[in-house]
């Protein structure tokens, strides 16, 4: 995919990884508690659209495309944790909730956001 576009696979890392900054720092959200390696699924659903999208010849501007789909897929997924820790805080603490492990997509699967659309196109 990367040939096709005239890029390099290292660009187009540092573009996912751009979006996951983006996603995170927007809410104040620390990376360390959300590691890439355990939301497979995540990343496996952003691939897939990018790659559907591109085989169906649907993209113009590649880095553009990724970087839209990552950052919703992260933007979903920083609400998710968000959800999460509101909901493991102690009643009547309104601190912030700072996991004692990284969190994983299994921790996060049961997090339903309402009205979330993750569909580009």
């Amino acid at each position: 995919m990367a040939q096709n576009y005239q890029t390099t696979p290292e660009a187009l890392s540092k573009i996912i990884f751009k979006a996951k900054d983006a996603a995170f720092h927007e809410v104040g959200v620390f990376s360390k508690y959300l590691d890439l390696k355990d939301f497979p699924h995540t990343i496996e659903k952003a691939l897939y659209r990018v790659l559907k999208q591109a085989k169906a010849g649907k993209i113009k501007n590649l880095k553009s495309y990724i970087y839209m789909a990552f950052l919703q897929e992260f933007n979903l997924l920083v609400q998710k944790y968000l959800a999460w820790c509101q909901a493991q805080q102690p009643e009547g603490n309104s601190a912030d909730l700072r996991p004692q492990q990284a969190v994983t997509e299994a921790m996060l699967a049961e997090i339903d956001i309402p009205n979330f659309d993750t569909d580009l196109f």
